[in-house]
């Protein structure tokens, strides 16, 4: 048999199963006799059926120089040791696993061995098909073990002898990324990094655009904020989605902070100014001096203390267990649920499922009593950031979807069941007291495909109005956002509205609106023929002048005008032409103070005729359409009369998609994937 495909050994005591190994392997030298092995595309090894790898685990019973790749209903018993030289690649279906889930099936040793970077690749269900390993792997390689972002895989002990296994990350759509899923089995020795040796490296894929907010945890026990250098990097807390309420604001980030598993951060992407050379001065912690913008990680993050040692401001991290820290969870984590708002991640590498937190059974958690809510948040692709010039104002919008339970069935976000990607983070609010026993559980780790969602590539601000009060007396500061959207509404059950989080300690004026069904809102996504909105005021506990702005006025394309209205005194002010209005502000003022008036410019509305999942507007001159999916990307676009004739063709690009072309009264119908709406042009 020729050494270049595969060797085998096998054991007397199963004869059976070495008779089916035997027919496949006829197979299998019948169709290299008949296909070059350059048309293999380096697969010397190809299973579909049930296999047996016997042997003594200590000894080689089957070596695969190339690569091996499992199709169909693969179903390998493996006792034995495999030594694999090329790519590992899984392409089983329905719920089929690639070796047997016995115990004794898995008893077994799978080698990787190679002078060159291996690569686990899957393009099976990550639900279903994830790869069960032998119970020992061993990583033999002079590079690394690269698992796709598209895989999945279980693995016990692992044994590094050379290289190291790196998880991977790419980004997939524009507002998620996806991640590599590996599930440590009970048991397992905890994968981590040594002084000497580089074992496990994560990558984390968030894309290449100044601006994106993204919340996150680190994959890690420990990991050190040198890696974010160059990025905004913040500690939320209770009180400050971007302040831990003690002054560690983190644009000044310290390479010294330590980040820990399961508690949230806000990791902007390049919100801080630089200058050409060096680090941005103004905020500069003295322990970055001589760092280079070049170095700044802008697309993957490489969380691998070796690799960052190997940068030029690798050496900033001084503590003495800055490698042995890099250790993959495999417990519990043990973390306080403070009152208020509570920002953890997963800090697992694989989903989590969070339906105890809104079904109520929560003794898996740790947590006392009802006052937790039923329901989380997830910083969404609507969350953005940027900084003035000088880099000492900051700008956000943070926008969130809401998991939650009504009756037994419904839940938002759709499809996701509840399950929480690697790293991602997720916010609970607790209105009780504090909680020391807040149990991240390893036992609420589960399969299933579900990617990392992060803030999109943003575009310039549209149609957003934003509404900011600040205390003259205290230096007090608070901000409501409105947007106009074709798909807004008046009702808080959208993805798009963020609701109020307030401080309560008394001292500062606070403001927000309200939904029609009661939630009370900082961000407040509306319809564009939208002409009247009462927003609240909360005063302080005691007198002072107050500062009301309006910014973002510039943006604003659905409406003509913005008139703010003050009941107490009957002062009305035309934002327009003067955006600042000073008013005092005194402890008994009722919060039904305020009211915005609107006067639109909407000159079309939309018809659903059928079941269309996008919506469409005609202003000014300019056909939108809103909601495309991803499924629709280069798609053409019908823009036809009531008579059939064509008005305007175009392609899908993007989300958003704009038809330049005046449009008389009438009624018009758009076509896009069988999918049409009636468009009436009033004037």
């Amino acid at each position: 048999m020729n050494k270049n495909n595969f060797q085998l050994s096998t054991v007397s005591h199963q004869p059976r199963k070495f008779r089916v190994l035997r027919a496949i392997c006829s197979v299998l030298l019948l169709a290299l006799s008949v296909v070059p092995l350059s048309a293999q595309s380096n697969v010397v090894l190809r299973n579909s059926g049930a296999m047996y790898v016997g042997g003594d685990a200590s000894s080689t019973g089957l070596y695969i120089q190339g690569d091996f790749a499992a199709h169909g209903a693969s179903d390998i018993e493996h006792p034995g040791k495999t030594v694999l030289t090329g790519d590992f690649i899984n392409n089983t279906t329905g719920t089929s696993k690639v070796f047997t889930s016995t115990s004794t099936g898995r008893s077994g040793v799978f080698e990787f061995r190679a002078e060159k970077i291996q690569q686990i690749k899957a393009s099976a269900s990550k639900s279903d098909n994830y790869i069960l390993f032998p119970y020992t792997v061993i990583i033999n390689n002079k590079d690394s073990i690269l698992m796709a972002s598209t895989a999945a895989a279980n693995m016990k002990n692992i044994v590094f002898t050379r290289g190291k296994l790196v998880l991977d990350s790419e980004v997939s759509v524009a507002d998620e990324s996806r991640h590599a899923h590996l599930w440590l089995e009970d048991g397992a020795a905890p994968v981590a990094n040594t002084d000497s040796k580089s074992n496990i490296q994560v990558n984390f894929a968030i894309g290449n655009r100044e601006g994106r907010l993204v919340g996150f945890t680190t994959p890690f026990e420990t990991l050190y904020a040198d890696y974010f250098f160059f990025n905004f990097l913040s500690i939320p807390s209770e009180l400050n989605l971007f302040s831990d309420g003690k002054g560690n604001e983190m644009w000044n980030t310290n390479p010294n902070r330590v980040l820990k598993a399961g508690e949230g951060y806000i990791l902007g992407q390049v919100l801080v100014p630089y200058n050409e050379d060096q680090y941005y001065i103004g905020h500069l912690d003295p322990k970055w001096a001589g760092a280079k913008k070049t170095d700044m990680t802008r697309n993957k993050f490489v969380f691998n203390r070796h690799w960052q040692k190997n940068k030029s401001f690798g050496n900033y991290v001084t503590a003495v267990n800055r490698f042995t820290g890099e250790k993959l969870v495999n417990e519990d984590v043990k973390l306080t649920l403070q009152h208020g708002y509570n920002y953890f991640g997963n800090p697992f590498m694989v989903p989590l499922d969070l339906s105890d937190l809104i079904t109520g059974n929560r003794s898996d958690w740790g947590i006392n009593g009802g006052d937790v809510n039923k329901n989380y948040y997830i910083l969404a692709k609507g969350a953005t950031g940027k900084s003035d010039d000088a880099g000492f104002t900051f700008q956000f919008n943070a926008t969130y979807l809401v998991g939650q339970a009504e009756g037994s069935t419904a839940q938002y976000p759709p499809g996701r069941n509840h399950l929480i990607a690697p790293m991602q983070m997720f916010v609970i609010q607790n209105k009780g007291p504090q909680q020391s026993n807040f149990t991240i559980p390893r036992k609420k780790r589960t399969h299933g495909d579900i990617s990392f969602f992060r803030s999109a590539l943003p575009e310039e601000p549209h149609d957003e109005l934003l509404i900011e009060t600040r205390d003259t007396k205290t230096g007090g500061f608070d901000r409501l956002c409105v947007v106009f959207r074709p798909e807004g509404s008046y009702e808080a059950t959208d993805p798009y509205d963020a609701e109020k989080l307030f401080n309560r300690t008394g001292g500062v004026n606070q403001i927000y609106t309200r939904s029609s069904d009661g939630k009370l809102l900082t961000t407040n996504v509306l319809p564009a023929t939208t002409s009247r909105l009462p927003f609240y005021f909360e005063p302080s506990l005691e007198v002072q002048e107050v500062e009301l702005e309006a910014t973002r006025i510039e943006s604003l394309r659905s409406v003509s005008n913005v008139v703010l209205e003050d009941t107490k005194t009957n002062k009305k002010v035309d934002l327009m032409r003067e955006s600042l209005y000073r008013f005092t502000s005194y402890p008994g003022d009722k919060p039904t103070r305020f009211i915005l008036h609107f006067t639109s410019v909407v000159t079309g509305e939309e018809e659903i005729a059928g079941s269309a999942s996008w919506h469409a507007i005609y202003q000014n001159g300019v056909t939108t359409l809103y909601g495309i999916d991803d499924k629709s990307m280069g798609e053409t676009v019908s823009l036809y009369n009531t008579k059939g004739q064509f008005i305007a063709k175009t392609k899908v690009t993007g989300n958003t998609l704009q038809i330049k072309r005046h449009l008389p009264i009438g009624v018009y119908f758009i076509n896009l994937r069988g999918q049409t709406i009636k468009l009436v042009v009033n004037d």
